[in-house]
């Protein structure tokens, strides 16, 4: 009885050429998805306000800077900037196409918008832009929220050491 033996020589090439299209079907739709599961995250506002510390006094005054932030920014917290009534902010439109979530908010002068969008159950994802024309303008990524469904958007303008804040809801699809 004469029995072939079947050659194995062809299985670790058709292996590694199917591993490789996996692969470059798994980075295709990262780059198309905009999914990328090393790239680093936003800092949450815990990390990017410190809480707690460089409150006004007279040998920390609040001054002005040339974007509206306080000059010392860097140990100012949100709550230790006066609030204005003399400056207006208003969430004038909310989008969202093309992987990106969009807003524009009308404001009375230049300096600088905060968006900062909150949901209980996740973390909150900010973005910091300069007014132009009396506008601010924010794009982010929708692979920035880890959740879908109704999210709080608080801007806040910051404007001669002074803020002004608006609140809306706004639903992430």
């Amino acid at each position: 009885m004469n029995i072939k033996n079947k050659s194995k020589k062809h299985i670790a090439p058709v292996t590694a050429i199917t591993v490789a299209a996996l692969f470059s079907i798994y980075l295709l739709s990262a780059y198309v998805f905009h999914f990328f599961p090393f790239a680093s995250q936003p800092a949450s506002v815990s990390d990017t306000i410190k809480q707690n510390s460089g409150a006004q006094s007279p040998d920390n005054p609040i001054t002005q800077s040339s974007t509206g932030l306080p000059d010392n920014s860097g140990s100012t917290t949100t709550e230790d900037v006066p609030e204005t009534d003399s400056q207006q902010v208003s969430i004038t439109a909310q989008t969202q196409d093309n992987g990106y979530v969009s807003t524009t908010a009308a404001v009375s002068g230049s300096g600088t918008c905060v968006f900062l969008y909150t949901n209980p159950d996740d973390k909150p994802v900010t973005s910091q832009t300069d007014a132009t024309n009396n506008m601010c303008q924010s794009s982010v990524r929708e692979t920035e929220f880890s959740k879908l469904g109704e999210w709080k958007l608080k801007v806040t303008f910051y404007n001669n050491g002074q803020k002004v804040e608006t609140i809306k809801s706004v639903n992430i699809q």
